[in-house]
């Protein structure tokens, strides 16, 4: 029985010319699921790097006139996109991983968590040293339909109506300043009922973030006013915004900076 096994082994060998593969062949496909499970941490690890920073740059100073909790304001900030690559590419590591030698071995649960374990590792350590944050910004630069944190942050503080008002400073007075908003509309902001930290100092030029409500056209009483790094590059690429980087004209200045002490 097992000659006549054999037999017929060596008959379909022959007669389908079959050959043996080379051992660089084995190696060569072993390298590239290493090599395939090494590029989906390493994407994966970037993807959790974006969505820390734009969890950390999300406005939590004021997360409760937001959304009323942290729960709903999570939802609000979560950076889907990221998360879903995050998540597609933990389970190619996975199938990549399935497919080494010894892959086959090992349980679903003890693979996949592996994965997520160097996979967060590598994304927290990538967000320590800035690339999340460098990724963000050439994404943002590159990719005019890339959902960015800029971008979500910029129509977040573009409602004055409903309390959130951003823009850069154009005059300052005793009492209010001026601002244009990322929609080009001039602002005279009222301060004395802002609370504000016990120094506070503002500049003609800065850009800032304001949380209160409007009084009556084109003005607007501060509650809270916060400074702005993120939204001032938006507004410097813009024409209007580039000009007003320039120091306005000695007539129209009342103060170049603005000094609370409190």
């Amino acid at each position: 029985m097992t000659e006549e096994i054999i037999n017929k082994v060596l008959e379909k060998i022959k007669h389908d010319k079959i050959e043996p593969k080379a051992r660089w062949h084995f190696l060569l496909k072993d390298s590239l699921v290493w090599f395939l499970l090494g590029l989906s941490v390493v994407i994966g690890s970037l993807a959790i790097a974006v969505s820390i920073f734009h969890l950390e740059n999300s406005d939590w100073e004021v997360y409760e006139k937001i959304s009323g909790g942290p729960i709903n304001f999570l939802f609000e900030i979560l950076p889907f996109f990221w998360l879903i690559i995050f998540i597609l590419f933990i389970i190619v590591a996975y199938f990549n991983f399935k497919h080494t030698k010894t892959g086959y071995r090992y349980n679903i649960f003890i693979v996949i968590g592996v994965s997520l374990f160097f996979t967060l590792c590598f994304g927290a350590l990538a967000f320590i040293i800035g690339w999340g944050e460098r990724l963000e910004d050439s994404l943002s630069n590159q990719i005019p339909f890339y959902p960015g944190l800029e971008h979500r942050r910029a129509r977040m503080w573009a409602r004055p109506d409903e309390g959130f008002l951003a823009g850069k400073i154009l005059l300052i007075n005793e009492n209010n300043f001026s601002l244009v908003d990322l929609q080009d509309r001039e602002w005279t902001v009222l301060i004395e009922r802002a609370k504000l930290p016990p120094v506070f100092v503002i500049k003609i030029g800065d850009v800032v973030r304001v949380v209160g409500e409007v009084k009556s056209d084109n003005v607007f009483e501060a509650e809270m006013i916060m400074t702005e790094d993120m939204l001032k590059h938006m507004m410097n690429n813009k024409p209007r915004f580039r000009m007003m980087n320039q120091p306005p004209p000695d007539f129209e200045r009342k103060f170049d900076e603005m000094r609370i002490n409190r």
